[in-house]
């Protein structure tokens, strides 16, 4: 009776969690801890799978047994999953076929017995679903495997859903922002506004802390930054403080050629995505004007097979992931914004000594 009401209880939790959210992180989030609670697990993991392998992204439960972990676990918690194919069943006897930085973590952690279900959705893998038991041994029996196995159908047919509707409505924040734009360069003849504008929308669609559109070639010493947005909450030196109109636009003191990130692009002309620029210190741009970033979205504005500039956006406080889609937006709108670039460009030569501090 008790087997019966745990299933039922957590079907019960995860048919309401796909019914109340609409997002895939808060979705795995909640069934990583619904699953981890009512099968009594002291851990579960949930870790997604990107381009046919797990992804960095991890989704945790631990029992408050747990709380006090050692702190290592936390920094190798992506050691706890890993890709299978259907049901795998692990006890100690079985740990040797684990790497050795896994037979740490294992030991550390006193786990005697895993389970790894697999979520699969349209025929794909979406996930690994991974469940530890520490301190006892818990022999996992065939009604726990099928139930897990019922669960992980569910979990990943609301995540396949959440995922589709994510998509669909990325698609009309794309096309409502590229009309948006188009309506603004229509409406003005004035570059300046037009770069503001587009700064401005694109900035707030993705939430950065910083958006900049700065003109250059490849013949120019600096770039110049012609439309600028940072929002309100992000505090900058005082000598950038209130951008405005009345205000000029910030100067860059780096020469393009110095630039590890341009260079990329002038190489490529393909846009720069850069997660975390702690994990990748030769990139780094030394500048004295803006707060650092820590995370760097460049995106080339390109005509006639040529750089006329490009677009930044940055985080300065935390890495962030880059998606697809965020990528392929600031390449709409940079395609939007070569128009009045190229005019610019062509009254105004690119590279004079007022530039931007951004890459």
């Amino acid at each position: 009776m008790q087997r019966v009401l745990r299933q039922e209880s957590l079907l019960n939790a995860i048919t309401n969690t796909i019914r109340s959210t609409h997002s895939s992180e808060q979705m795995m989030q909640t069934i990583v801890e619904t699953v981890g609670a009512l099968m009594e697990a002291s851990l579960c993991v949930l870790q997604p799978t990107v381009g046919g392998a797990l992804g960095p992204q991890t989704f945790m439960y631990r029992s408050p047994a747990m709380a006090d972990a050692d702190a290592a676990f936390s920094t190798h918690v992506d050691q706890l999953a890993w890709a299978v194919s259907e049901v795998t069943v692990l006890d100690a006897a079985a740990a040797g076929d684990l790497t050795s930085q896994q037979q740490q973590l294992w030991q550390g952690l006193d786990i005697r017995s895993s389970i790894l279900v697999p979520l699969v959705g349209a025929q794909e893998p979406i996930a690994v679903l991974a469940l530890h038991q520490c301190g006892q041994l818990h022999p996992w029996e065939g009604s726990d495997m099928q139930l897990l196995v019922t669960v992980s159908d569910q979990a990943a047919l609301a995540l396949v859903q959440t995922s589709t509707y994510e998509q669909v409505q990325a698609l009309a924040r794309r096309e409502q922002l590229i009309n948006t734009l188009t309506q603004a360069i229509r409406s003005s003849l004035e570059p300046e506004a037009i770069f503001a504008a587009i700064t401005q929308e694109l900035g707030q669609a993705l939430q950065v802390d910083g958006c900049a559109l700065s003109l250059w070639t490849a013949n120019a010493e600096y770039v110049e930054c012609v439309g600028l947005y940072e929002p309100p909450r992000v505090e900058a030196p005082k000598i950038d403080d209130a951008v405005d109109a009345a205000v000029p636009l910030p100067r860059s003191q780096v020469p393009i050629h110095t630039n590890p990130v341009l260079q990329q692009v002038l190489d490529t002309q393909q846009p720069v995505a850069l997660d975390d620029l702690s994990q990748h210190p030769e990139m780094a741009v030394q500048e004295s004007l803006r707060l650092p970033a820590r995370s760097l979205l460049v995106v080339p504005l390109i005509a006639d097979g040529q750089i006329l500039g490009s677009i930044s956006l940055r985080q300065t406080q935390h890495p962030r992931s880059w998606q697809s889609e965020e990528i392929e937006l600031a390449q709409a709108v940079a395609a939007q914004a070569r128009s009045p670039s190229s005019s610019r460009a062509s009254i105004k030569p690119c590279g004079i000594k007022r530039p931007n501090s951004w890459p």
